[in-house]
């Protein structure tokens, strides 16, 4: 190809003039692949957009008024950070300030984004901050719906929401994401209700009463239970971190199932047709291959190493007849165990372990 050398390495997206926006912008950054893809999965839900289920404004206009003497919290765009507010500048404003924006003033529940220079950071209010009210550096989102402000704060910080707020910004030296902008933000997300069941592992040898509790009792419970949360619009999940029957939860209608793959990478061989029709159906397997049993297995981890035993554990399926396709995309992955009984550099380890393992799939899968 005669200009082959000069197209390598650069992205090509072809848009049709009526799915431009209202500005019309056909910059190469708001058409990058990973933007459109990322927005095309956001859009393939039901569009719901926070306008239509939140009221959003932004924060004082005007110049601020500092007392020392108050305690009345000033909320700017270096506060929120990933789902916390660090208060470090100490930015106290008046009390007659205050009173005079009571449109800006905080309450516990309100969503936090921020709008001028860092884009997309998020947090809660929570009472241990307030009294406090904003400046016009961030963006104000008060539900209106039964959507919890912790749940869309979660999705504003995921790849997805970050990537709505980062692909609508403008501006260069310092960017800005307008609230009209905030407003078409699509929350397009459901919560994730995970059981866990740590006796799961122990069914046949435990007892209600002198009752014994067959499988059908037990799938019986547990139906009544995720109907209760589909019917709210809410993913199920269920993790047990030893071996165990996962046919009775699949029964029940759960949406994921959660364990320890790096103990017992085999532990779904023997429900392979069973676990490949809950697949075809929608369900999710998190593969708990992330060692996190202990500081050393975290020290010791090696990205590379627990790849290729992910790798291998999918491959044993796909043998089996599972469709490559279908089981990459349904899978998940995290560290093996709970890491809050580590100490915390090593649960952030962990975690981020976890992270790289999922990038490196991902790239894999590109």
């Amino acid at each position: 190809m005669k200009y082959r050398a000069l197209t390598d390495g650069l992205e090509c997206c072809e848009v049709m003039y009526s799915s431009l926006n209202a500005e019309h912008r056909i910059d190469a950054e708001y058409f990058s692949r990973e933007h459109v893809s990322l927005y095309q999965a956001v859009k393939s839900r039901p569009n719901i957009i926070l306008g239509d289920i939140a009221d959003v404004t932004d924060g004082i206009h005007a110049s601020f008024e500092y007392d020392e003497n108050s305690n009345i919290n000033m909320i700017s765009a270096t506060s929120p950070r990933d789902n916390y507010f660090d208060l470090s500048r100490e930015a106290i404003i008046s009390e007659q300030l205050h009173r005079d924006n009571p449109r800006t003033a905080l309450k516990a529940g309100d969503v936090i984004l921020s709008s001028v220079g860092t884009i997309g950071n998020c947090a809660v209010v929570t009472d241990d901050i307030l009294p406090a009210n904003s400046s016009r550096s961030v963006g104000i989102i008060r539900l209106k719906s039964s959507l919890l402000p912790n749940v869309l704060a979660c999705f504003l910080l995921s790849k997805y929401g970050r990537n709505q707020s980062d692909r609508e910004k403008t501006g260069n030296v310092q960017p800005c994401l307008f609230i009209y902008k905030i407003k078409e933000v699509s929350p397009n997300t459901r919560p994730i209700i995970l059981f866990e069941e740590p006796l799961l592992n122990r069914f046949g040898s435990e007892k209600r009463g002198n009752e014994d509790i067959d499988s059908e009792t037990l799938v019986s419970i547990y139906s009544r239970i995720f109907e209760k949360l589909h019917a709210n619009s809410a993913y199920v999940g269920v993790q047990c971190l030893k071996k165990c029957d996962w046919q009775m939860p699949i029964d029940a209608g759960v949406d994921l199932i959660s364990f320890n793959a790096y103990t017992n990478p085999h532990n779904l061989h023997i429900i392979a047709p069973k676990l490949w029709s809950f697949l075809q159906n929608g369900g999710y397997i998190n593969w708990g291959i992330v060692p996190a049993d202990g500081v050393d297995s975290v020290k010791g981890t090696n990205c590379e190493t627990v790849l290729n035993d992910y790798n291998e554990i999918l491959n044993s399926f796909i043998i089996r007849g599972f469709e490559e396709d279908v089981i990459s995309k349904k899978s998940l992955v995290s560290p093996q165990n709970d890491v809050s009984k580590l100490p915390m550099i090593f649960a952030d380890t962990a975690l981020l372990n976890a992270y790289n393992l999922s990038s490196a799939i991902e790239n894999q899968q590109q």
